[in-house]
């Protein structure tokens, strides 16, 4: 499939998890900052060969972020993320599903990389890379308001 290739290939399907919690209050969404630039952004990576898009997000919110949940089979959008390379950039499209946080561990995988933050909405879109990002938010805002808790 050649994933590490850019000339031509195309790269490996991309998967972010948006997890979140429900609080009285409003949802809350967990965030991690990116290893390279330090910004604030979903959870993603590559599908791995075999796992479903919607597993490899609940995985990378595990490995990135330490948050056990459940994904829901379908994306809310996607969205456009740069990836460095030893070439230069590529552009990702990457898929974004709900996942439903069941457990915050206080110990993960990429804890010493990353910083993670479970905010509410407002600031979520606040603090999140892009206006691509915000405009996922938004509507997954929007369609859960519309599932009976708005």
């Amino acid at each position: 499939m050649g994933a590490n290739e850019t000339d031509g290939a195309m790269p490996r399907p991309q998967s972010a998890a948006l997890g979140y919690v429900e609080r009285p209050e409003g949802l809350a969404y967990v965030l991690v900052t990116s290893r390279r630039t330090r910004r604030w952004i979903f959870p993603k990576g590559a599908v791995s060969a075999g796992e479903s898009p919607a597993a490899a997000a609940a995985r990378e919110l595990a490995e990135e972020a330490g948050v056990l949940g459940d994904a829901a089979p379908e994306p809310i959008g996607v969205y456009t993320a740069l990836k460095a390379t030893h070439r230069g950039f590529v552009e990702l499209q990457v898929a974004l599903y709900p996942v439903r946080v069941r457990k915050i561990l206080d110990r993960w995988e990429e804890k010493p990389q990353r910083r993670r933050r479970i905010v509410p909405a407002e600031e979520a879109a606040g603090l999140i890379a892009t206006p691509e990002m915000a405009e996922l938010l938004a509507a997954f805002e929007r369609l859960h308001g519309e599932d009976g808790r708005g």
